[in-house]
């Protein structure tokens, strides 16, 4: 059975240890306390964390990170210069037990160990692929310069020596 707690400074909303968040509020948008509470509608938001809207009369007020709140309200605020990290690596788990608070370097981590770090081809917008980048160390090892590459693959000669010096890319295998 979840716990719930009451959302501090939010009255007529609670959140529960299994990440779900209520109201008490009529569901016409007046700020009236109604007697049975309802859940609301998580949305996601294009970097795929769940949110919910938190109303002061018939207006939103404030989006709120359901992390954020199932932190706020079991463990208490975040601490100086900490955010919220899902010890399992899914933004969707929302649960208390995968929730903790830990340094955005921490967090950093976690989204390495959970293999979700955009890199390389991955990152929007990319040039190269990694193929393209073996391609580029092939083409350098036989002698072409780091100009001629640049323009065949469209990127700068600055880029060509950056993965020739593996500042960037490193983490293809030649």
């Amino acid at each position: 059975m979840p716990e719930y707690r009451l959302i501090e400074g939010w009255p007529g909303y609670r959140v529960g240890d299994d990440g779900s968040v209520w109201s008490c509020k009529t569901r016409g948008g007046n700020s009236c306390l109604a007697s049975e509470w309802h859940l609301l509608k998580q949305t996601i938001n294009t970097t795929g964390y769940p949110l919910v809207g938190l109303r002061r009369g018939r207006k939103i007020l404030k989006l709120v990170y359901v992390h954020a709140l199932v932190l706020g309200a079991f463990v208490g605020p975040a601490p100086e210069g900490m955010q919220c990290c899902h010890h399992d690596g899914n933004k969707c788990n929302n649960v208390l037990v995968n929730l903790r608070w830990g340094t955005r370097l921490e967090n950093a981590a976690d989204t390495e160990r959970h293999g979700r770090r955009r890199r390389g081809q991955n990152v929007y917008g990319s040039k190269l692929t990694e193929n393209a980048v073996r391609e580029i160390f092939r083409l350098s090892s036989a002698g072409q310069k780091n100009r001629e590459i640049a323009e065949r693959f469209g990127v700068t000669r600055r880029t060509i020596r950056d993965i020739l010096r593996r500042v960037k890319w490193r983490h293809v295998v030649i």
